[in-house]
C-alpha cells in the first residue's frame, strides 16, 4: 500500500501531483497498488491523529506499508522528490518484497 500524506496548502504536494503522480510512467508503475491518500489541510484533532500514526512531520511524506501491515521505513519519502527519484524509491520497495 502506498500512503500519501497531503493538503491543500502544501505547494510542494501540488507540483509533485502535476509532476510526478500525473506521469504516464509513474501511473504504469503504481498500477495494482492500492493508493490512500491522507488528506492533512485541516488543522484538526484528526489530523494530527494521522500525522502522529507514523511519526509524520508533515506533507509531503510518502510511505510504503508492506503486506503484513508494517511501513518499510527505509523507503519512506518526506519532502518534494521529482519522478525519477520516486520510481528509484518505489523499484527498490518492490525488490524488497
Amino acid at each position: 500500500m502506498f500512503v500519501d500524506y497531503y493538503a491543500d496548502w502544501c505547494v510542494s504536494c501540488k507540483v509533485m501531483e502535476k509532476q510526478v503522480f500525473a506521469r504516464a510512467d509513474v501511473l504504469a508503475a503504481l498500477e495494482g497498488v492500492r493508493l490512500v491518500r491522507l488528506d492533512v489541510t485541516a488543522d484538526s484533532p484528526a489530523s494530527t491523529q494521522l500525522l502522529q500514526r507514523y511519526q509524520v512531520p508533515g506533507p509531503p511524506s510518502l510511505l510504503w506499508i508492506g503486506p503484513e501491515g508494517d511501513e518499510r521505513r527505509a523507503r519512506r519519502i518526506t519532502g518534494e522528490v521529482d519522478a525519477a527519484t520516486f520510481l528509484q524509491h518505489w523499484t527498490a520497495t518492490r525488490s524488497q518484497g
